[in-house]
């Protein structure tokens, strides 16, 4: 999706893409979540969700897909390509899990292919490399250190060392248990300094051992001497020493040709464990969220049924005594204009993050937190416009901030554009700020793109109310506990109820009062009438709910009753 600008401070969009990561079992995995850019082919979306509902099934009937312990080789498959380069040991074995993990995928994908066949056919497609997982099996230990049966001439010469460094220190040993040992040496043990076995000899006894000094210590009171008697055998085995290197070189430089030889297929192998990885994330978010695949609209209709905000939810895995409540989301080709009101904190946002949100996610193939049945079209442009964008090293204001984004919206938005307004009309003179977002709303409708825009303006309430394109919805406020309840009220205009919120908040009832009286009469006569809306809509809400009851408690006197009269009939024939 060219998304247009997505402010990762408005849509959070960032914050849902390290969700996804959160559930991948590798660094591939990983990066492609926090790197998920949205498809904007409706064929290429569908098989998406369609390997998600997939890998779901996979999961339910055989557990998680064989990635654990999986590395990320790419950047050791980058060096190996090099000519002449040399992987070490430890480099190498990281190798062999990548390689190992190709036929356990497959066999997994075999397990599942009845309820998965998508998946299995991605296993049934990856690179095999066996031969090189052998090769590197044989030849080099958990550690990464190279084996002595990598080679006949490295088993042959470490057996030599072994020897040689026997014979040496056995000398050396003969050396220290003179009679007059304790006088000469500074201490009574056999060690090596540059590679060579050496005596630590008092310095004042220099002159009684013959032989090579390699170093002294700090007080310059003991000499480490390598003596006559060894010089020759250490010679041999520096010798022997030097070839079990370079033997050891060659076998790592040729398990690495190994590797570069095989670098294609085991960097598609990689890639698609990557992908794997990232299409069984989707599924374990989607499990946890207790989310649905959304049907894909061709018909540029937006219903999220019960929809919620992913991080929330993650926040009600938390802590959860802190509900998320859902809200249901409609736009359509007829009526493309959703405008939001009501109080602050009471949700405006949140429901138009949620639109956004759940757009994206569908569009990377996820499943989205909403209720069955939910639909959404495939957009090829997102742009959300949320917060405060003022700049000071732009010298900008939070209105000129506003025009600058704004203006690039208008350049591209169009049919398949989804347009998320914050605050519409806020940052400068309220007549001309409605005025002007007015205009937008109706050039944007004319585009065909879908908006959903929030705001306290009078007008654009108005506006939503009579347009035939545009709809009204407002969060739910409950005028009793003066708190929001956080659903969506299709149909009604909202209140901001912000000088009821501010006396709740502790302004002095006094301050309320004049600014009641500040306030222009065709002001008061709306809020008037958008509170008699409210509170007519409680109590019809009041009197649906003791309806249902009434009917609920006569239906079960009326069950009751006739179990009454069965069990009479049935003693009476008795």
């Amino acid at each position: 999706m060219e998304a247009g600008r997505i402010w990762e401070r408005g849509t959070e969009w960032n914050a849902v893409r390290a969700l996804l990561a959160h559930e991948a079992l590798t660094e591939m995995g990983r990066e492609r979540a926090t790197d998920a850019t949205p498809l904007t082919e409706p064929l290429a979306v569908q098989a998406a969700i369609e390997l998600t509902r997939q890998a779901r099934l996979a999961l339910a009937t055989s557990g998680s897909p064989p990635l654990e312990r999986v590395p990320d080789v790419r950047p050791l498959l980058d060096r190996c390509r090099a000519a002449g380069s040399v992987l070490d040991g430890a480099d190498l074995i990281q190798f062999i899990p990548v390689i190992d993990a190709a036929p356990r995928l497959t066999a997994y994908g075999h397990a599942t292919r009845t309820a998965s066949p998508d998946v299995a056919t991605l296993t049934d497609a990856l690179p095999r490399a066996p031969e090189v997982g052998d090769r590197l099996r044989l030849a080099l230990d958990e550690a990464g250190a190279v084996h002595d049966d990598a080679s006949p001439a490295l088993r042959r010469l470490r057996r030599e060392i072994r020897e040689r460094r026997r014979r040496v220190a056995a000398g050396l040993e003969r050396l220290l248990q003179t009679n007059d040992a304790d006088r000469i040496f500074a201490d009574r043990y056999v060690t090596i300094r540059h590679g060579r076995y050496v005596l630590p000899v008092r310095a004042e006894a220099r002159g009684r051992v013959s032989g090579i000094v390699h170093d002294r210590s700090q007080s310059g009171q003991t000499l480490f001497v390598e003596p006559a008697e060894v010089v020759e055998a250490n010679n041999d085995l520096v010798q022997a020493v030097r070839e079990e290197e370079h033997e050891t070189a060659r076998i790592l430089a040729e398990l690495t040709s190994a590797v570069r030889g095989r670098a294609d297929d085991l960097a598609r192998l990689v890639e698609a464990i990557g992908e794997l990885d990232w299409i069984f994330a989707r599924a374990a978010a989607a499990d946890r969220m207790g989310a649905t695949p959304p049907a894909l609209d061709a018909g540029h209709t937006v219903a999220l049924k019960n929809a919620r905000h992913p991080l929330l939810l993650a926040q009600h895995w938390r802590d959860p005594s802190r509900p998320v409540v859902p809200v249901d989301i409609e736009l359509s080709a007829e009526r493309p204009l959703l405008v939001l009101t009501g109080p602050n904190a009471g949700g405006k946002t949140i429901a138009l993050k949620t639109a956004a949100l759940l757009a994206l996610m569908a569009q990377v193939g996820c499943h989205v937190p909403a209720d069955e049945g939910s639909r959404l079209p495939v957009f090829t442009d997102l742009h959300a416009l949320v917060g405060d964008e003022q700049s000071v090293a732009e010298n900008l204001s939070t209105f000129s901030a506003f025009v600058k984004q704004i203006r690039e919206v208008l350049e591209t938005a169009g049919e398949r554009s989804l347009v998320l307004l914050d605050e519409l009309g806020a940052g400068t003179d309220p007549d001309e700020g409605a005025a002007l977002a007015q205009a937008i709303l109706e050039t944007l409708a004319e585009r065909g793109a879908l908006v959903i825009a929030t705001t306290h303006l009078e007008p654009l309430r108005a506006f939503a109310a009579t347009h035939p394109r545009a709809r009204n919805a407002s969060v739910e406020f409950d005028t009793a506990t003066l708190a929001p309840t956080f659903r969506l009220r299709y149909g009604h205009p909202g209140r901001s109820y912000a000088l009821a919120i501010a006396g709740r908040l502790g302004l002095a009832p006094e301050l309320i009062a004049r600014a009641e009286a500040h306030r222009s009469k065709d002001a008061a006569r709306m809020s008037e009438l958008l509170a008699r809306l409210d509170e007519h809509t409680r109590c019809e809400a009041e009197r649906a709910i003791a309806m249902d009851r009434r009917e609920s408690e006569t239906a079960a006197r009326l069950a009751a009753a006739r179990e009454a009269e069965t069990a009479a009939e049935r003693k009476a024939q008795t």
